[in-house]
């Protein structure tokens, strides 16, 4: 906290004169926005240089303090405008709280990943054996993609160009998005397309990508069952689902600079449509800047 007054003061006068905030609620964001700074400081990380992975790294802190749910709500909401204030100020990395969603009260709090623990989950399957090449693929299309788990376990051969690295993606309400993948996804993919796929296929006729033993689609519950197993085995202890692989890639592009116009439309939110943003950016663009920022790019 010792370089931090100055901020203070001015994110003071910043709610006062800029946003007519009253006195009480400017108490409540201060004491809050001063407790986040502490923890920062103990991070070695100064407030210019924060980012979304901090804040989510704070909220996880006030969660091993067994802080009251309401309690981080309020917080969350004071991170928020402060962070405002900061990109206002040209000190921050961008206006990213938009993305950032209030769990529901009683709810948990979002979970992500470490780029580490991903690369850790994403090794444990065994590049040995068909059952483990498959997984490998899958794990690598949830992360690459930051698809939903009913998007992955729903993706039809149709629904993949690895020449050109991209997935279409068919989201809530059967919106498609175009989704690059990287690298290390494409490759894996190929693999089981190629070694193994083939003989899953022959077992049960399915179109899906995606097939379990008797060449069927493999079900969402089942994909849960092997991202929790590959988790354990990589010696995670966080709860691992394909919802916090989802989460952990937003996270990641975020922290890596991405900006939110982007990231909105790889995750297909509800709150922008596919067509208003695609106005925007052509699907070379979309590729380019994955590259640029996604870990496994």
């Amino acid at each position: 906290m010792k370089g931090n007054g100055h901020l203070i003061v001015k994110f003071k006068n910043y709610l006062a004169l800029e946003r007519g905030v009253s006195p009480e609620t400017i108490s409540s964001y201060l004491t809050d926005v001063t407790d986040y700074l502490s923890f920062l400081e103990g991070e070695g990380v100064e407030a210019k240089d924060s980012d979304l992975v901090f804040v989510y790294a704070y909220l996880g802190f006030l969660r091993k303090k067994e802080v009251s749910v309401s309690t981080v709500l309020r917080r969350l909401t004071s991170l928020k405008h402060f962070h405002r204030f900061l990109a206002g100020e040209g000190m921050g990395r961008g206006d990213w709280t938009e993305t950032v969603e209030s769990p529901p009260k009683g709810r948990k709090l979002p979970s992500y990943l470490t780029m580490e623990e991903v690369d850790m989950l994403l090794e444990s399957p065994s590049d040995t054996t068909p059952r483990g090449i498959r997984d490998r693929a899958i794990l690598e299309t949830l992360y690459a993609s930051g698809g939903r788990v009913s998007e992955v376990t729903g993706l039809e051969m149709g629904d993949l160009n690895l020449e050109a690295g991209y997935v279409l993606l068919y989201g809530k309400r059967k919106k498609e998005r175009v989704v690059p993948l990287g690298e290390p996804a494409i490759k894996a993919l190929r693999r089981y397309i190629e070694e193994v796929r083939p003989f899953l296929f022959a077992k049960g006729g399915s179109n899906r990508v995606f097939l379990n033993r008797y060449g069927k689609g493999i079900s969402r519950q089942w994909m849960w069952k092997l991202v929790r197993a590959y988790a354990l085995r990589a010696g995670i202890r966080k709860r691992v689902t394909p919802h916090v692989l989802r989460h952990s890639f937003a996270t990641h592009l975020l922290s890596r600079g991405m900006d939110l116009r982007t990231l909105q439309t790889l995750l297909g939110h509800a709150d922008i449509s596919t067509t208003q943003v695609y106005t925007h950016l052509s699907l070379r663009d979309i590729r380019e800047i994955h590259r640029k920022h996604h870990p496994r790019g």
